[in-house]
């Protein structure tokens, strides 16, 4: 639109540079009157078709100013959607009216469910919420669990590494002190240690026992 206003523009410029040679000094003065007449309405109709390009280019300005708004509207619909379902790229393309036609079915379908009891519905709602609680904190508890588990393990191979090293240790101290003899620890448990594998040794702990020996040499 602009450039043909300039091309309007400067085809009016040409013919008045034509017009300005001396080929005007050679018209009568009933002849420079009618050629200034038609330059007159040459200019009113330059004029004119300048203006209604303008009213032109205004209309198309504001028609892409409502389309601007639709496109922002709709992509913050869109944004209010959220994450739209996996199978929503298998409608990218259908048209308008196949789209139209879905959503009609959809609502139809949705209707058989209008008589359904509102007061159930929010029941549902609210068992599913409390569904998820519990969910969530058995898991919790779970990994509580998990964790204790596993420091109670760390803390009886501690205990027991720790009481292998002092046993090892009194048995050799004992030799030195008495070469003809020998002694070591022992660890005492409950009566029904024995009863049952699955419980560690260092849980029927009890105590700390000693053990020694003697030999004697007859002559």
């Amino acid at each position: 639109l602009k450039n043909r206003i300039r091309e309007i523009v400067a085809n009016r410029d040409s013919l008045q540079k034509q017009l300005g040679t001396p080929l005007l000094s050679q018209l009568s003065t009933e002849e420079q009157e009618l050629l200034n007449s038609l330059q007159v309405e040459q200019q009113k109709d330059l004029e004119g078709q300048v203006a209604e390009f303008s009213k032109q280019a205004d209309v198309i300005c504001t028609k892409q100013s409502v389309m601007q708004a639709k496109r922002e509207d709709s992509m913050k619909k869109i944004r209010e959607l959220g994450s739209l379902p996996m199978d929503a790229k298998n409608y990218e393309s259908y048209s308008l009216k196949q789209l139209d036609k879905k959503l009609n079915e959809a609502l139809e379908q949705l209707k058989k469910y209008e008589n359904v009891n509102k007061r159930a519905l929010d029941q549902y709602v609210q068992a599913s919420s409390q569904k998820e609680e519990l969910t969530r904190r058995m898991e919790e508890h779970k990994a509580i669990n998990d964790l204790v588990n596993v420091l109670d393990h760390r803390k009886y191979e501690a205990i027991q590494l720790t009481f292998k090293q002092v046993s090892k240790n009194f048995k050799t101290v004992f030799q030195k002190l008495v070469p003809d003899g020998s002694g070591c620890l022992i660890m005492r448990t409950g009566g029904n240690s024995t009863e049952n594998t699955d419980i560690p040794i260092v849980e029927t702990f009890t105590g700390i026992g000693i053990e020694v020996c003697r030999t004697f040499i007859i002559i």
